[in-house]
């Protein structure tokens, strides 16, 4: 008799630096002002929280400073702007009566309507002038080439 149970999805697990999770979380939520005014917060707090995490279940070996995760994050900010044209899209379409992977991934007529529909999306051009800008001027991305 099942008491309990969690659905986990490992489709996409691997083995890689905390900035990859970050990077997505940061971009994909929040509103683009209050993500990228409190980019490097976010940074610092979750690093606070990986610290002490790390601390209570005994980790042994080497914790990485905010520093080392600052840097890590902006040697991975390619990863930022990826999410921001992949997974923002969707995050912040209005009218979802015709999501589906099906119209995500496909290239059939309707498939292609969904995805004018995603990019198209006024507050998610918005969000990406602002992305865009925030990474250019920060040297992680290079708009002028």
């Amino acid at each position: 008799n099942v008491i309990d149970c969690k659905f986990v999805d490992f489709q996409q697990s691997v083995f890689a630096s905390p900035s990859v999770d970050l990077l997505t979380l940061i971009i994909s939520t929040a509103h683009s002002s209050t993500k990228l005014q409190n980019f490097e917060y976010y940074i610092k707090y979750y690093h606070e929280i990986l610290v002490e995490t790390l601390k209570l279940l005994k980790y042994t070996q080497k914790i990485p400073s905010l520093k080392e995760l600052f840097m890590d994050a902006n040697d991975r900010a390619f990863l930022a702007v990826w999410n921001a044209f992949v997974m923002l899209p969707p995050c912040l379409i209005e009218n979802l009566e015709d999501s589906s992977s099906d119209n995500l991934l496909g290239s059939n007529e309707e498939g292609q309507n969904y995805k004018m529909k995603l990019y198209n999306n006024e507050l998610y051009q918005k969000h990406m002038i602002e992305i865009l800008t925030y990474f250019d001027n920060r040297g992680l991305i290079d708009l002028n080439t």
